[in-house]
């Protein structure tokens, strides 16, 4: 028997646990004696001082005074070594004081100047550096005069990184067999797993209490790059929700979870009408007496069977077809029903806690569709079904077929992120990450990659900042949500 179940799918992104910013300090946090640690080459052409006024994350960020109108006098740098055939991701964020001087870009060679045009306002220089070989290269910026520039010109620069673009597992065409579980059904879940390695582990995470307890099921390959639990997720009783998610690690320890996504082992069941027993459908607990229901193998709409019924009494109330139905607070409901009229002496009604719409007896010989969306305010139980109606002509008997009584989870509720600019900084972060642009966004849950819940923060505006010097150095989702809809971004705590 078919049994309504609810599927979600929260959108993580692939992470890799081991990227780091390969420059030292480029954040501007630590400085001894008036110097930011780990700059080699400061030349005499600037005067950098710590600012804690304007900062792009963290607590400190640094400022340069361009006393120099000799660019090649204007020089800082370190040296940071790099690994043949890597790429890594470049990012240093920009704060113009003033239009007189530009920064621009060095890895390895002379790249983008900063727009001296954007004063008062951060702005991002980002840039891909694909080693050739594996060397020492210097990394850093120049400083150039502009029009108007005497003898001094001020640029703040912080949260300066250059992260190894690190090529994680990727998972797949993830499966659940059966694909709508009932309460007799333990559940096999696949997936597609691919590397440019070899994938060291992959393992399933499931939990029917909201993530308080989880449980790991190991898969394995079953051929190619298809891999499959070893065992089942065990059976349910109506009213679980199963939440599951899969995680995979290569040969070089990096680590890519999947989506989380989820099922719901409801009580309405068989409205697909494929169980029957004493010739009477499974599950529908009201049948009346002025309707006659049979076992339809010949016109059905989907699988082997479907239900016919013959209206035999012109008293509407005499003929409901009902079971119950519980629904979740909050949650919208597609409601389908396909309906085969073979006369036009009567006509089905859909009922889902109220009457609804009918069934056009006029198309008769041919599937038609009545659909409904409801919203349930409050965790209830009331019931669905159908009742029939008597028209014109009517005597003792009118048939009608049906099939496919459906109920699903609305896949068209708005509940949109705008995440096209969404920025989290700095990241690695020390002691707080910032999220900027987070319009839509009610509430943020950091997680670590074992998916333990660290945090939860409601919010309500366009920024917000998170706290993170209690966090232990590694890899974080920061899942945003609005709704049943979620971006995730990712995160290093130093």
């Amino acid at each position: 028997m078919k049994k309504i179940y609810i599927l979600t799918a929260i959108l993580f992104s692939i992470f890799a646990v081991n990227a780091q910013n390969i420059i030292q300090n480029g954040d501007f946090e630590a400085w001894t004696g008036g110097v930011p640690d780990s700059w080699t080459t400061i030349d005499a052409g600037i005067t950098v001082t710590q600012e804690s006024a304007t900062v792009h994350g963290d607590t400190y960020a640094a400022n340069f005074d361009v006393i120099s109108g000799t660019s090649n006098a204007t020089d800082f740098r370190q040296t940071v070594s790099v690994i043949a055939g890597k790429t890594y991701d470049v990012s240093v964020w920009i704060y113009q004081v003033d239009d007189l001087a530009k920064l621009r870009l060095f890895i390895n060679n002379y790249l983008d100047y900063s727009d001296n045009t954007l004063t008062g306002q951060w702005q991002e220089m980002t840039y891909q550096y694909v080693a050739t070989t594996t060397e020492d290269i210097e990394v850093g910026f120049r400083f150039y005069d502009q029009t108007g520039w005497v003898d001094h010109a001020h640029i703040i620069v912080d949260d300066f990184t250059m992260i190894e673009n690190i090529t994680a597992p990727v998972i797949e065409n993830i499966l659940r067999t059966p694909a709508a579980p009932t309460t007799s059904d333990a559940v096999d879940v696949s997936a597609d797993i691919t590397d440019d390695g070899t994938i060291a582990s992959a393992t399933l995470t499931w939990s029917n209490d909201g993530g308080a307890t989880t449980n790991d099921i190991n898969m394995s390959v079953v051929s190619g790059n298809n891999y499959s639990t070893d065992s089942q997720i065990p059976a349910q009783v109506a009213g679980t929700t199963v939440t599951y998610f899969i995680t995979a690690v290569d040969d070089n320890s990096e680590t890519t979870v999947s989506a989380e996504y989820s099922y719901y082992i409801g009580d309405f069941c068989n409205g697909d009408f494929e169980a029957w027993t004493g010739g009477v459908p499974d599950c529908w607990s009201t049948i009346d007496a002025g309707v006659t229901v049979t076992e339809e193998n010949t016109i059905i709409h989907g699988g082997s069977a479907a239900m016919h019924v013959d209206v035999t009494d012109g008293a509407q109330a005499n003929t409901d077809i009902r079971q119950y139905f519980n629904a979740e607070a909050g949650v919208t409901y597609d409601v389908s029903v396909w309906v085969y009229q073979l006369d036009t002496l009567s006509q089905a009604r859909l009922f889902f806690k109220d009457w609804q719409d009918y069934s056009n007896k006029l198309l008769i010989n041919q599937w038609q569709e009545i659909t409904y969306q409801y919203t349930a305010t409050a965790n209830e139980a009331f019931e669905v079904g159908l009742r029939f109606y008597d028209g014109a002509g009517f005597v003792d008997h009118s048939n009608i077929i049906i099939d496919d009584f459906f109920i699903d989870i609305a896949s068209n509720v708005n509940n949109t992120i705008a995440n096209n600019n969404i920025s989290t900084y700095p990241n690695p972060a020390n002691n707080i990450i910032n999220f900027d642009n987070i319009d839509g966004v009610d509430n943020i849950q950091i997680v670590d990659i074992t998916g333990k819940v660290i945090e939860n923060i409601s919010v309500n505006a366009n920024k917000t900042s998170v706290k993170t010097s209690c966090f232990k150095p590694g890899l974080y989702i920061a899942n945003l949500r609005k709704g049943n809809k979620v971006i995730s971004v990712r995160f290093i705590k130093k």
